[in-house]
């Protein structure tokens, strides 16, 4: 599995260099990392990768998001986002984990993901400890 599951994750990365500029959506099975410029969508099922010198006018959806550039625009991922002390993020940020790191910019609104489930959760607990409180 090693070796071939390496070679199946290198195949999976799509890079935008740094002196790109792409305008549209994007959609992907695998990874994305974008070093240039970018206006639009970015739909991927993998992670996303927005380095120092990435910028994105638009919105990202994808399993894992990390920021090191800008971004303009929502952000929703499946598991975490991370803003790393050199971005900066404008807009909405839809995760079950954030991240962010000290000195990045971040101006929006956090929201976690899946929050019905979480607030039932603590409603049970609450309700448990009531009734544990109660049987005393």
């Amino acid at each position: 599995m090693g070796k071939e599951s390496t070679e199946k994750q290198a195949k999976t990365l799509t890079i935008i260099s740094k002196d790109s500029f792409i305008e549209g959506i994007v959609k992907s099975e695998g990874n994305l990392r974008l070093d240039g410029k970018f206006q639009g969508k970015i739909l991927t099922k993998g992670s996303v990768v927005i380095g120092s010198e990435g910028i994105v006018y638009g919105d990202i959806v994808a399993e894992t998001v990390t920021v090191a550039g800008k971004i303009k625009g929502k952000i929703e991922s499946e598991k975490q986002v991370i803003l790393e002390s050199s971005s900066v993020v404008v807009g909405d940020v839809v995760t079950k984990l954030i991240i962010i790191k000290d000195g990045a910019v971040f101006h929006g609104q956090n929201k976690i993901k899946n929050i019905d489930k979480y607030l039932k959760e603590m409603q049970d607990l609450n309700k448990n400890l009531k009734e544990s409180h109660d049987n005393k």
